[in-house]
């Protein structure tokens, strides 16, 4: 199941390959971009797979930078953000020796003379990940999520190219509001998910979020119209983002995003707290291969409909 505004993006594990970095051009200073056009129709769109060319492109780049370090991972995305016509690729590596408390790179490649090069790299960065109609020198701004590692602050933050590179630390861009938010690029904690569940011998030195992180999805009840189609993307780092669609209301994807973490005195129950503290927080009881929904202390609920997501990856 896909939602609005979800593309396609691919983990993959990181072999170690020579690239270099490039010297970008100067533009104009920070104005509003025109109004929307087909420049950001998406490279990469519903199941249609990242091309192996900038596959390959990115594992080149990402091979120097992280050597030494074993299994890498990355989701990747596409658009073209400077309007020249041609995609730059928006990476975004995960891994425990590679993020933080705070998040983790977001490093945009670029091509130039015919082949990509590292254009910018900015920490601390968490997903989702959104562009911005407003342009700082030629480039579209980026809309990114922070928290976790002293952050204080709004959870949005825009990060604008100055002095030819995005912004070098996410904690320290600007603050963005969320009608700044434009399409979705990027959400990586779709993909954080292992390809089956993993053996009690192999889970054992996990700590919980790890061992659960992933993407959950399914349908759950609605008071109100015949169900909530629900995706939930828990994150290795703390971080969630809850998309939901009410159906026969709309379609219209309902994103929330906040912290989650183990609820005191419990094995495998999650308690998710909104970044907007106006929101209630929301409870799953967590295995191998899904989530079940809880009632808002945390207590299993009594009905005959479906409280199930799926994990995905999990044998359902």
């Amino acid at each position: 199941m896909r939602f609005l505004g979800l593309s396609f993006f691919l983990v993959v594990f990181l072999s170690a390959c020579g690239g270099e970095e490039p010297q970008a051009d100067a533009a104009a200073e920070s104005s509003p971009a025109p109004a929307a056009s087909n420049q950001h129709e998406r490279v990469i769109a519903g199941t249609e797979p990242l091309p192996s060319e900038l596959h390959q492109a990115v594992r080149d780049l990402l091979g120097p930078i992280y050597q030494g370090i074993d299994n890498v991972r990355y989701a990747a995305s596409a658009t073209d953000l400077n309007g020249d016509g041609h995609p730059e690729i928006l990476v975004y590596p995960m891994g425990p020796m590679v993020c933080g408390s705070g998040g983790c790179d977001l490093l945009v490649l670029a091509k130039r003379e015919g082949r990509f090069a590292l254009h910018s790299r900015t920490s601390v960065v968490q997903t989702p990940i959104f562009l911005s109609e407003t342009k700082s020198h030629g480039w579209n701004d980026l809309v990114v999520t922070v928290g976790g590692g002293g952050v204080v602050g709004e959870p949005l933050r825009r990060l604008r190219v100055q002095d030819e590179r995005y912004t070098a630390n996410a904690s320290l861009a600007d603050a963005a509001s969320a009608d700044q938010r434009g399409p979705l690029l990027l959400a990586a904690g779709i993909d954080v998910v292992q390809a089956s569940p993993l053996s009690a011998s192999e889970d054992a030195g996990l700590s919980p979020l790890e061992r659960y992180a992933g993407r959950y999805q399914g349908v759950l009840p609605c008071a109100s119209c015949p169900g909530i189609e629900t995706e939930l993307v828990l994150q290795a780092q703390g971080r969630f983002e809850l998309l939901e669609v009410y159906r026969e209301q709309g379609d219209e994807p309902f994103m929330t995003l906040g912290q989650w973490q183990l609820a005191e005195g419990a094995e495998n129950v999650f308690v998710l707290t909104p970044d907007d503290q106006s929101e209630a927080p929301r409870y799953f009881e967590l295995d191998d291969q899904g989530a079940t929904a809880l009632d808002s202390s945390g207590q299993a609920i009594e009905s005959d409909q479906p409280l199930r997501l799926a994990r995905e990856g999990g044998d359902n």
